[in-house]
């Protein structure tokens, strides 16, 4: 990255991450097709993300596709120390609220080299 570039980082808290696990799985249709999402317990504090396409194929025909994504959380601090190594300047900030607290469910770190 040059000089003066710009890094832009969104996450989400471990707040929101817990409500996801304890809520019910989304399911949404679009055109023929349906995605169904269930985020569940992972090892190590992290989330699964389980993502199943079902993609219409003929009539009342359906294929499966599946991805499982794991996403982990981490204390806001320490990313921008993390970051701090590698960027002169971090800003964090929460678009729900004036400033990032525990009650935050994402934030977003932008980073100036």
């Amino acid at each position: 990255m040059s000089d003066g570039g710009v890094f832009i980082l969104d996450v989400n808290t471990q707040k929101k991450l817990d409500q996801h696990i304890a809520g019910p799985a989304w399911v949404h249709p679009f055109g023929n097709n349906l995605v169904i999402i269930k985020v569940g317990d992972a090892p190590n504090h992290a989330s699964n993300w389980n993502i199943r396409v079902f993609e219409n194929t003929k009539g009342s025909r359906y294929l499966l596709h599946e991805e499982n994504i794991q996403e982990a959380s981490f204390p806001k601090d320490d990313i921008v120390n993390a970051l701090k190594v590698k960027f002169r300047k971090v800003k964090v900030i929460d678009t729900d609220r004036n400033r990032p607290s525990f009650a935050s469910e994402r934030l977003y770190f932008i980073c100036k080299k």
